[in-house]
C-alpha cells in the first residue's frame, strides 16, 4: 500500500474485499478501481488477493477512467490528465497545464484527447511531450462530463446541462444527439448501435436506438427501493452485458449508499460494494479483471 493513508487504508480495504458480495450461483471477487474525487485519490480493490490493493493521491478534478494496457491505466485531473501504473499506483505520466478538464482519452496516434469547459465544450489534443496539437470548440455545448471515441472519428458527449448526449465530428458539428432525463454522466456506443448513458439523480443506465429514443433502462431508484442509490456517474460496461456502475455520494449523502453497483440486463443487482473508510465519493469505476 502507497502513501501514508497507509496503513489503516489497506486494512480497511482488505476486510471489505473479504467481505460477502455475491450473485445467485456463486461469489463474484473483482479487482477493480474507482476514482474518489472527494478525497482526491485513485483506489484499486482486489476482493482476491486483498494485499494487492492501493491507494494514491490524484490530482484534484479527477472524473474519466481508461486501461490503456496491461499495466498502466488513464486518469483524467481537473488540470489534465496522469497515467498510473496499475500494480501500484506510482505516476508514469502527466499533462497539467489545463483548467477545467473533466474527460481524458487517449488517441490511436498516442496523443490524448482532453474535454473541458470554456465557452461550450472543448476539446484539446495533447502530445506526448505536453504540447497541444489541436483545439476544437463544441458550438451548442456546455458542461461537459465524459468523452468517448467512436471508431468513425466522431466524439461522443455527455453533459449535465442541458441534459443531453451528442455525437460530434472531426470539425465539431453536431451529428446526433439524444436528451436525458436528467444531468448525463457518461454515454457509450455499442456494437449493435445504441448508445448507454447514465443519468445521475434518477439513478438510471439509459440505452438510446439509433433515433435517439430510449429503449430500455436500468437501476431507477423505483425499481430498486431499497438499495440506496444516490447519483448514478460512471460506468463500465462488462463483456457478458452487466454493467458496473459508481453510484456517487456527494451532494451530502456521504455513506449513505453502496460505491459500486453492478446489474444484469435484466435489472438485477448481482453485486455491489462500499466502504465508507476507503472510499468518500465515487465518480468512476473500472473493472480489472474477476
Amino acid at each position: 500500500m502507497k502513501q501514508t493513508a497507509g496503513v489503516l487504508l489497506a486494512a480497511s480495504l482488505a476486510a471489505v474485499a473479504a467481505g460477502p458480495t455475491s450473485r445467485p450461483g456463486g461469489a463474484i471477487r473483482s479487482r477493480f478501481l474507482i476514482v474518489d474525487n472527494g478525497a482526491a485519490r485513485l483506489v484499486c480493490v482486489d476482493q482476491r488477493e486483498p494485499s494487492k490493493g492501493w491507494s494514491v493521491a490524484i490530482p484534484a478534478g479527477s472524473r474519466d477512467l481508461e486501461r490503456l494496457d496491461a499495466n498502466t491505466v488513464l486518469v483524467s485531473h481537473g488540470s489534465g490528465a496522469g497515467e498510473y501504473a496499475l500494480a501500484d499506483g506510482r505516476k508514469l505520466w502527466s499533462a497539467s497545464s489545463y483548467r477545467g478538464i473533466s474527460s481524458a482519452r487517449r488517441l490511436p496516434n498516442g496523443n490524448t484527447l482532453l474535454a473541458g469547459a470554456g465557452k461550450g465544450v472543448t476539446l484539446y489534443e495533447v502530445a506526448r511531450d505536453g504540447k497541444e496539437v489541436r483545439r476544437t470548440e463544441l458550438p451548442g455545448t456546455s458542461d461537459p462530463r465524459l468523452i468517448r471515441l467512436l471508431g468513425n472519428g466522431h466524439v461522443l458527449v455527455a453533459m449535465a446541462g442541458p441534459h443531453r448526449i451528442v455525437e460530434v465530428d472531426a470539425a465539431g458539428r453536431t451529428v446526433w444527439q439524444a436528451a436525458l432525463p436528467g444531468k448525463g454522466y457518461v454515454a457509450e456506443r455499442q456494437p449493435d448501435g445504441t448508445t448507454l448513458a447514465t443519468v445521475g439523480g434518477e439513478c438510471l443506465v439509459l440505452r438510446h436506438g439509433k433515433d435517439g429514443k430510449p429503449v430500455a433502462t436500468l437501476g431507477g431508484k423505483d425499481k430498486h427501493p431499497a438499495a440506496r442509490l444516490q447519483w448514478f456517474s460512471g460506468m463500465h460496461v462488462l463483456s457478458g452485458g452487466d454493467i458496473v456502475v459508481a453510484d456517487w455520494l456527494g451532494h451530502g449523502k456521504a455513506g449513505q449508499g453502496p460505491h459500486v453497483v453492478r446489474f444484469s440486463p435484466d435489472n438485477r443487482i448481482v453485486w455491489q460494494w462500499e466502504d465508507h473508510q476507503a472510499v468518500k465519493t465515487a465518480t468512476n469505476v473500472l473493472v480489472l479483471g474477476e
